[in-house]
């Protein structure tokens, strides 16, 4: 026997059988712009689809159904459709209008528990579940994508932070130089330049960071590109440093070897935030792919 769910005065009742969704419709409960389904349907439909329910009256179309927990009692017969009833895509919710799809039910259900395992008991509500099965899913994936944007935002912000050592490195050299090599020009000209070598990198980073938290591709691109050149410009100057530098032996000299090592760190270092880059960079558009309401829900609550 057929089981149906409709939609009367903005909420949702059932299940009922076919006979008295007939009876429903006469009586005047279940008008033609309310909604029905039943199991095996892809979506809610308006109940003047249905044969001989309204005698083929038209109707026109209706704003999804909207249901207040607070303010609507609940009798035990009227429940909704536990995991199955598809929310109405058909129909536009305004903003600022309850869920479509509250779906009450008495105590955590078996996937809520699942997740909460391990957690303490619930404190907060537990009559409302605007998420089925599949837009938790969906969640979980967009939240997946904004953990690399978020992580690529740190990573700038400790980026911006290396940047203002070197300034501040910067300028105890200057103050430790012996007085005749501080005044020479050369000098000069060369701590001038790293001062807005320095400077510059930090408010790119920063800048490229607030970029990606605003999934702007061109903040990631970059500093995946700065970071590909600095970690070249790494391995550019280790092989230069040992091969140009003194042999006194047969094996490489100490210096070369404490060449090799700072060098090696430094890559090492430079190919760790470079992926992290990278992830933030590919993380971009699949979040923007993400539906809409998860984007919203994520970004509103500054995750």
């Amino acid at each position: 026997m057929s089981e149906w769910y409709y939609t009367s005065a903005g909420r949702q009742l059932g299940p009922v059988t076919s006979a008295q969704l007939k009876q429903a419709a006469q009586s005047g409960q279940l008008t033609p712009n309310d909604l029905v389904w039943k199991d095996g349907m892809p979506d809610w439909a308006p109940a003047t689809k249905l044969k001989d329910l309204f005698d083929g009256a038209p109707a026109s179309p209706a704003p999804a159904p909207t249901y207040d927990p607070a303010s609507t009692p609940i009798a035990n017969s009227e429940i909704y459709a536990p995991h199955a009833a598809p929310q109405p895509q058909q129909f536009t919710r305004q903003p600022g209008s309850s869920i479509g799809y509250f779906n009450p039910t008495s105590g955590l259900g078996a996937r809520v528990a699942n997740n909460l395992s391990g957690f303490p008991p619930p404190t907060g509500p537990q009559t409302d579940w605007p998420l089925n099965d599949i837009q938790l899913i969906q969640l979980a994936a967009a939240e997946k994508h904004r953990k690399a944007i978020r992580s690529f935002n740190s990573l700038c912000q400790f980026l911006v932070i290396i940047c203002l050592l070197s300034m501040f490195v910067s300028l105890v050299t200057l103050g430790s130089a012996p007085p005749g090599l501080a005044r020479t020009g050369p000098f000069m000209a060369g701590f001038g330049f790293a001062l807005i070598f320095y400077l510059a990198l930090a408010i790119l980073y920063y800048l490229a960071g607030r970029a990606g938290l605003k999934c702007r591709l061109w903040g990631p691109v970059t500093v995946v590109i700065l970071l590909s050149l600095g970690i070249l410009s790494t391995f550019a100057l280790m092989f230069f440093g040992v091969t140009a530098g003194p042999r006194r032996g047969p094996g490489p000299s100490a210096e070369s070897v404490g060449l090799i090592v700072v060098f090696a760190i430094i890559a090492i270092f430079g190919a760790i935030t470079l992926t992290v880059a990278v992830r933030g960079l590919l993380a971009i558009p699949r979040f923007l792919a993400s539906p809409v309401w998860a984007q919203e829900a994520l970004v509103a609550a500054k995750l």
